[in-house]
């Protein structure tokens, strides 16, 4: 290379072995081809090749539950800046890695494996061939499935117009701490019309009847349990309902608004008592009454209770 006098010359030497002593003298030569004496002499010692450093910033040990999502963070760099290549050995699908912006992330969607202990690895390997690993441990643990922490109560409702709120999360829990997710059905759709956000669920009654209530809660998983009750739409201005009405099958059904005991009494057409009987019913469990032994006519029912609570009513006994 040409240089003027004063210049200053920058050699870059590279693919220098590690742990080596390298020895450098500089000779100049003129334009006529003179040579000067070389100069005096320079000892450089290359240092031992350090492997690349895998920095784990979350850890290396992890547990998770099965419903779990976890982006873990690695720092993977080069002391001689020389990183050629980095590697990920997964255990199960639910890994992935990436590299964002020179930062490498290990994402864990737990709901994706079956649960148990898994060992993962990260390699990292530079221009020299040298390497470093990391071991990662994690644990999924079993998914756990909803379960129902406080039964829902029948309910009786006293007009076709009535409507019930219940706040599901009180009568349904996740030791795993899941979100759960709900639905329910009417096994009268016509009678119950039900509405859900989140976890209120409303019912809003469309006449009179009887209908089983559904609820069932579902994990981030799919595991789900089931609660069911039963909802009563009765007239309450009555204290009790007789059905049905005319009697063709020769049981007449006595049902009242809550569990007492009752007495029963048929008058005929005529005013002779015809039937008597002491029973106890409510609105999910009805007093049936055989009067099959009645002949087909018009009867006088009267209900009556302690409370002082009386119906009377006339029936037709087919």
């Amino acid at each position: 290379s040409m240089m003027n006098i004063g210049d200053t010359l920058v050699f870059t030497v590279t693919n220098l072995a590690e742990n080596t002593e390298y020895h450098f003298s500089v000779q100049g030569r003129d334009a006529f081809g003179f040579t000067s004496s070389l100069s005096e002499n320079l000892t450089i010692s290359t240092s031992a090749n350090l492997p690349p450093v895998i920095e784990a910033v979350d850890g290396t040990e992890h547990v998770f539950k099965q419903h779990m999502w976890k982006k873990l963070t690695f720092r993977i760099t080069d002391p001689e800046n020389g990183l050629a290549d980095v590697t990920y050995q997964k255990a199960t699908d639910a890994e992935s890695f990436t590299c964002e912006n020179g930062v490498y992330y290990l994402v864990i969607d737990a709901a994706k494996a079956a649960a148990g202990t898994y060992t993962s690895r990260i390699t990292a390997v530079d221009d020299r061939g040298e390497s470093a690993e990391c071991v990662v441990n994690f644990v999924i643990e079993k998914n756990n499935s909803p379960a129902v922490s406080k039964e829902i109560e029948d309910i009786v409702m006293g007009s076709n117009t009535s409507s019930k709120k219940i706040k599901l999360s009180e009568y349904f829990t996740d030791i795993d701490g899941e979100s759960l997710k709900y639905s329910a059905t009417s096994s009268d759709p016509d009678l119950i019309k039900i509405s859900l956000m989140k976890d209120d669920m409303t019912l809003a009654a469309n006449g009179y009847g009887s209908s089983v209530i559904a609820v069932t809660a579902v994990d981030a998983i799919g595991e789900s349990v089931t609660e069911t009750f039963n909802i009563l739409v009765r007239d309450a201005s009555k204290a009790y309902d007789l059905y049905p009405n005319p009697v063709t099958d020769g049981i007449l059904y006595v049902r009242g608004a809550e569990t007492e005991e009752v007495k029963i009494t048929i008058v005929s057409s005529s005013g002779a008592l015809v039937y008597e009987d002491v029973t106890t019913t409510g609105p999910f469990q009805p007093a049936a009454e055989n009067i099959s032994v009645l002949l087909p006519g018009v009867y006088n029912v009267k209900v009556s209770s302690s409370s002082g609570k009386v119906l009377t009513h006339n029936i037709v006994k087919l």
